[in-house]
């Protein structure tokens, strides 16, 4: 027969469970919202019939057609905040699962975010990848490096990755040169990508 001791204890440890369960609920459903809202935002930009053969050259060419590997600062800040709850998301899901990211997270972010186009510049991936780049010291030393690690290995070994140029104008090159990143030795171009940033997070203060 158990004893009250025992009993009381079995008990305790079933709401235990339970509370962290529902907990690890509550931050998945969190997590897959906040990434279901930022894939409904739209560009205002209509893409250009030409794409990346496009010889436009006015400003106002530019500010109303989208391109390919031509990014413009206010597209890739209408997504920062995506970025940022993206992130807190993550690290609230690492640390209720013993610092490791569940096997939840990994389903949710190829739903959401997985390209069958690796060079589509005008998809959520892009833009949150472009933004971390653009935020990197900070983010790691707000959510840690270990957490940053994690996550850019988890989506490149899950296959939501891409590997975007990164053209003389774009934006995104002063953050890249900021960090280090060199130019692909096998054809001189920039790009931003999960390995760029794997590459320079051990050397990134």
């Amino acid at each position: 027969m158990a004893t009250a001791s025992a009993t009381a204890t079995a008990t305790a440890k079933t709401k235990t469970k339970t509370k962290t369960k529902t907990k690890t609920a509550t931050l998945i459903e969190d997590f897959e919202t906040n990434l279901k809202l930022c894939s409904e935002i739209e560009n205002t930009r209509i893409p250009c019939k030409f794409g990346k053969d496009c010889v436009g050259t006015t400003d106002k060419h530019y500010a109303e057609y989208s391109h390919p590997s031509i990014h413009h600062i206010e597209d890739i800040l209408k997504f920062e905040e995506c970025a940022v709850e993206f992130l807190l998301s993550s690290r609230n899901l690492y640390d209720n699962n013993n610092r490791k990211l569940p096997k939840e997270w990994y389903i949710i972010i190829q739903k959401y975010l997985k390209e069958s186009d690796y060079t589509n510049h005008d998809s959520l991936y892009f833009y949150i990848i472009a933004n971390i780049a653009c935020n990197f010291k900070y983010f790691i030393k707000r959510f840690g490096r270990n957490f940053m690690n994690a996550v850019l290995i988890g989506m490149e070994e899950h296959a939501v990755t891409g590997m975007y140029e990164v053209k003389k104008h774009s934006p995104i090159r002063s953050c890249l040169l900021n960090l280090g990143v060199r130019r692909d030795t096998s054809n001189g171009k920039y790009y931003v990508s999960n390995t760029t940033l794997i590459g320079v997070l051990p050397y990134t203060f």
